[in-house]
């Protein structure tokens, strides 16, 4: 069963040292981790007021989302906070299954 995640970046103390070709080579490392377990992004936000970027991706499993998660993270570049993502109609369905 797919696992949808919401995870909400910021930058761990190390970025501020880097420099900008640095920068580049972590957020393409942090998207071929993405993608080596098979993360596909549904969607990017800026959260201004929590001065945070919001990433929505699509995993095989629950699984997959902690170990890309936990990846980028063992980087040191980038903290993440992480959680699932249910859509509208994935919450009625479930209240629905609860409910009987």
């Amino acid at each position: 069963m797919a696992y949808r995640g919401a995870s909400k970046l910021t930058f761990a103390p190390a970025w501020a040292n880097m420099n900008e070709e640095e920068r580049q080579a972590e957020q393409v490392a942090a998207m071929e981790i993405v993608a080596k377990y098979g993360g596909e992004q549904e969607g990017q936000w800026i959260l201004w007021s929590d001065q945070v970027l919001l990433t929505i991706t699509k995993y095989p499993d629950q699984a997959s989302a902690i170990k890309s998660q936990m990846a980028i993270v063992a980087r040191g570049a980038f903290e993440l906070q992480g959680q699932a993502a249910l859509t509208i109609e994935e919450m009625i369905e479930y209240q629905a299954e609860i409910n009987g």
